[in-house]
């Protein structure tokens, strides 16, 4: 027997052949969003959503596999949160925005992997190889675990813990570029922030 809240649940599942230049481009109103890296030549977007089920209409734009839930859902004052597990091909660049939930990203060695959050939830980006990291969020925690050689990293954040650890020697530019007026120096940050492995 279903349970109130299973039953109210939809999932969603639809697989995208993807190039060598492929790009996943994601909007979520609210929810989690993983995101792993597999060695594959697809990509593959797994959904569970609560009720009011959201609408997920996903676009294939000339290499950019884009999913646009606040555009999908215009017009709708609710909708459910949206949990997505989304397996990309290593070597894909990653751009997932949510309003409300946690972002994980792991194991991608594009040029790009962008994570925001817009108002409250954690973001978590593990051996991670991309050239150019960028995580945001107002409220919550940021992980990275960097392992490109020359990695631009860029954290714009408010409130919450930040712990950014390279396997190699990193470039660092505008890191933590919105701290409170409470917290210690940007160069003491930096130092505690930043550890080689």
């Amino acid at each position: 027997m279903l349970t109130g809240q299973a039953s109210a649940q939809k999932k969603f599942s639809k697989t995208y052949p993807a190039g060598q230049n492929v790009r996943l481009q994601l909007m979520n109103r609210s929810g989690t969003v993983t995101v792993e890296g597999w060695n594959r030549s697809d990509i593959n977007i797994s959904a569970t959503l609560e009720a009011p089920a959201a609408n997920i209409v996903p676009q294939n734009l000339s290499g950019t596999i884009v999913v646009n839930l606040v555009k999908d859902n215009q017009g709708r004052p609710e909708v459910g949160n949206v949990n997505f597990t989304i397996r990309v091909p290593y070597y894909a660049q990653v751009d997932i925005e949510t309003r409300i939930g946690n972002l994980n990203v792991s194991s991608v060695s594009s040029g790009f992997v962008r994570a925001k959050i817009s108002s409250e939830g954690d973001i978590t980006l593990t051996n991670i190889g991309a050239n150019t990291v960028s995580a945001e969020n107002l409220t919550g925690d940021i992980f990275l675990t960097v392992r490109s050689r020359m990695a631009v990293i860029i954290a714009f954040h408010q409130c919450g813990a930040v712990s950014i650890f390279a396997f190699r020697p990193i470039r660092i530019s505008d890191l933590l570029q919105r701290l409170p007026r409470r917290e210690i120096s940007r160069w003491a940050i930096f130092q505690a922030a930043i550890s080689a492995f």
